[in-house]
């Protein structure tokens, strides 16, 4: 990949792979910290969607083409499989993403001021419309990042995984319910395909 040489990763010696995404046209994938890039041949060749310095977290595909980030600077997005990228900060209490979700037109993300934050939150938005903080519930403000790969959205039901717990929602994340408490940390949260 072209800059390879040139990407550096915060949070270890090398860059890595963080997330991957399967739409329908393309495979998706994000390095920390190293962009977006995409695949339409099965990964035999790739090319770049999102520049290193953005610092994409997550990368999720929903219907019909779109593609969403949760980024350092923001949420990312594309109704036309990455051609071309709008994005967004409105209506979020920081701009530090690290999850991401989509549903439809509607897109789910996690919040905070940084890497080491004890202020996150979930909020959610038609795609171009500001960002609404979900709140009915949830915890006031979560005491770390709500992580890549723990929080999903499918047929408005909503899913976030925190620490031990995992929360729900039935209506599109306007309220919200504990749904489980276990002995260990989630890992990631993602509903069944069916």
């Amino acid at each position: 990949m072209p800059g390879r040489d040139g990407w550096e990763n915060p949070a270890g010696p090398t860059p890595g792979t963080r997330t991957m995404a399967a739409g329908m046209k393309r495979w998706w994938v994000n390095v920390h910290v190293g962009g977006v890039w995409w695949s339409e041949d099965a990964g035999e060749t790739w090319h770049g969607a999102i520049e290193p310095g953005a610092d994409v977290h997550e990368v999720r595909t929903g219907t019909d083409g779109r593609v969403a980030v949760a980024a350092a600077v923001g949420f990312g997005w594309s109704e036309d499989d990455g051609e071309p990228w709008s994005w967004t900060t409105v209506g979020l209490h920081a701009h530090y993403l690290r999850a991401v979700a989509l549903d439809g037109d509607t897109a789910f993300v996690s919040a905070s001021d940084g890497p080491f934050t004890n202020a996150g939150a979930v909020y959610r938005s038609r795609l171009g419309s500001s960002f609404v903080r979900c709140e009915a519930g949830l915890p006031d403000r979560f005491d770390g990042n709500v992580d890549s790969g723990h929080l999903d959205a499918a047929g408005g039901r909503v899913a976030v995984g925190f620490g031990d717990h995992v929360y729900t929602s039935e209506d599109k994340g306007q309220t919200w319910r504990m749904a489980a408490v276990f002995s260990e940390p989630v890992t990631a949260v993602r509903f069944a395909l069916g």
